[in-house]
């Protein structure tokens, strides 16, 4: 799952995001959106991508562009998504 497809699947509409926010993914492809997790969900996430990472190893995101040295994981949205 991409993250347009998250996106559209959690609800979110152009209207739900800022000015900043829309700017912020058409240039780097990502935004901060603070206080939306507490850090006790923001840990088991990160814990979660450590698994994953973990599990499969060089393999992890080969799906996509992967640059050595940057940890990929596959499927992670599918994880956080309640898919998987």
């Amino acid at each position: 799952m991409y993250s347009k497809q998250v996106i559209r699947k959690l609800g979110v509409t152009p209207a739900d995001l800022t000015n900043a926010q829309r700017d912020s993914l058409d240039e780097k492809g990502f935004f901060i959106a603070e206080g939306v997790y507490t850090p006790e969900e923001s840990a088991e996430m990160g814990a979660d991508f450590d698994r994953l990472s973990q599990a499969e190893g060089d393999q992890g995101g080969h799906q996509v562009h992967v640059e050595p040295g940057a940890p990929r994981v596959s499927d992670i949205f599918d994880l956080f998504a309640g898919t998987t």
